[in-house]
């Protein structure tokens, strides 16, 4: 009897949600670091994805 997904399907898998969890522990990271930063309100995501954009145009990376 085979496994219903076969070991390439279950390494993708596992890289997916990987990425996935590695991109939403950096854009959480990146929020509180910009709440740090402006103490008069809080950081909206607007603001995450300026700065992202910012630092891609400037050729630092971005996440």
């Amino acid at each position: 009897m085979e496994p219903a997904l076969g070991y390439t399907e279950y390494g993708v898998l596992g890289l997916t949600v990987f990425v996935l969890l590695f991109a939403v522990w950096k854009l959480w990271e990146r929020v509180v670091t910009l709440s740090d930063r402006s103490f008069e309100r809080e950081a909206t995501m607007t603001d995450v994805l300026n700065r992202t954009l910012e630092e891609l145009r400037r050729g630092r990376g971005g996440l």
